[in-house]
């Protein structure tokens, strides 16, 4: 759980939309998976709203977006 926040406080700290893209560009993740991380930590949309824009559940997005940082994590 701790790694996943440090991910997180990590994705904050990306500066600009071009660096974020050039790390999600970097990353094995689906569409899906970017559109999430885009939607989340570019445009700060909750995951519920999320969840609501790409036709899935709440829960659905938040174990989607836990397991994006997962993978990041080896990235950042």
């Amino acid at each position: 759980m701790t790694e996943r926040l440090e991910t997180r406080r990590k994705l904050r700290a990306v500066v600009g939309v071009q660096d974020f893209q050039k790390l999600l560009d970097t990353c094995v993740l689906t569409e899906d998976e970017k559109t999430i991380l885009k939607l989340h930590y570019i445009d700060g949309k909750n995951l519920a709203l999320i969840g609501d824009t790409l036709g899935f559940s709440e829960s659905t997005i938040k174990t989607k977006h836990a397991k994006c940082l997962d993978k990041l994590k080896y990235f950042l």
